[in-house]
């Protein structure tokens, strides 16, 4: 109703299908941990699943005694969280899932010298060849909430040097 908000922590149970379930009890000491954000329906609502994505994610620190230049290896269209980008022996692999649940197109850039990435199943397995729409900027169909992993062979060793 209105400006009410109802938050359930935690939903707990005895037992599961008849049968004894220690592990669904919920007994023993929960920390919970949230973030309440007001927005405005239609101006925010394809951004929220994005800022909880953030909010979870871990951090990753890097020490160094030399300066370090800030670089986006990857940047995306709004409609996409990325969930790992990292090197496989000589490829880039990026995982990424389709957040607002609809059904479209996903853009992606990848800022390092690659050849054209293929659409690959979780194995990377698949060598479907992604639309260039623009200098390094690719295309990808999604469904919603589809898991895309995306391939491509790196020219240098550009991660590795940072």
């Amino acid at each position: 109703h209105g400006n009410n908000i109802r938050i359930l922590l935690m939903l707990t149970s005895e037992k599961y299908l008849g049968f004894s379930s220690p592990w669904l009890r919920g007994k023993g000491k929960h920390h919970f941990q949230f973030a309440i954000v007001g927005y405005d329906f239609y101006e925010m609502r394809d951004r929220i699943p994005r800022m909880a994505w953030e909010y979870n994610a871990r951090l990753i620190f890097e020490q160094t005694d030399s300066a370090i230049d800030e670089i986006s290896y990857l940047t995306t269209s709004n409609n996409i969280i990325l969930h790992s980008m990292h090197r496989l022996d000589n490829e880039v692999e990026l995982r990424f899932v389709e957040s607002t649940g609809l059904e479209g197109m996903a853009n992606f850039n990848i800022n390092l010298e690659c050849n054209q990435p293929r659409l690959t199943n979780f194995l990377g397995e698949g060598n479907m060849k992604l639309n260039e729409v623009a200098d390094h900027v690719y295309s990808v169909h999604v469904r919603p909430q589809q898991i895309v992993t995306v391939r491509s062979e790196e020219h240098t060793s550009e991660l590795q040097s940072h």
